[in-house]
């Protein structure tokens, strides 16, 4: 199964790659996307791959209201049969889900779901549920967590996150937290 995740220091980890896995046979390209650096923003555009995931970076910037922050737009496609690491994020982060069902497992920590007819559940780890098309979540820094996509049909996310400056968009735990690393920007 591939995992995908991107670490605190701007590193993305890849499960079940062999260790010394060169970058171009996953789709992920060492170094920061599109000359982003640890002191500027990835660019709009900016994509990073790997093994049946995909994260585009819509929109980045540093609210003048959020010192020390970076808000983010993403879109996130995850392929049939593909999952994303175990992982936690140094921030806020509403994901709402655009097209397929997302089988989204909470190992630790709580998330509110916004069902489509527009109910919300508060739902507590560890257990697992499923987000459907026009259903989203919100998930707190506490959080533990990992989604996956069970189905035959791709899952497309588009999520906004409110991350400290110098965070990855996420940080891997437990066994998501092995593989092999990749540099991409600082701020991805």
């Amino acid at each position: 199964t591939a995992l995908l995740s991107t670490a605190l220091a701007g590193t993305v980890l890849l499960a079940g790659s062999p260790a010394g896995a060169a970058a171009g046979s996953t789709g992920v390209t060492k170094g920061a996307p599109n000359g982003a650096t640890a002191t500027t923003l990835p660019a709009a555009g900016s994509v990073v791959k790997a093994n049946g995931i995909t994260r585009t970076i819509l929109s980045v910037t540093r609210p003048a209201n959020a010192p020390g922050e970076v808000l983010y737009l993403t879109k996130v496609r995850i392929a049939p049969k593909s999952k994303l690491a175990e992982h936690f994020h140094d921030g806020t982060q509403i994901a709402s889900v655009q097209s397929g069902i997302l089988t989204y497992r909470i190992t630790s920590g709580s998330t509110t779901i916004t069902r489509a007819n527009g109910t919300t559940r508060t739902v507590t780890g560890p257990t697992t549920v499923k987000i459907r098309a026009g259903e989203s979540l919100v998930e707190g820094a506490g959080l533990t967590h990992y989604g996956a996509n069970t189905t035959t049909k791709p899952v497309v996310i588009l999520t906004a996150a409110l991350i400290a400056e110098g965070a990855g968009l996420s940080t891997p735990v437990g066994t998501g937290a092995t593989g092999t690393e990749f540099a991409v920007a600082a701020d991805l």
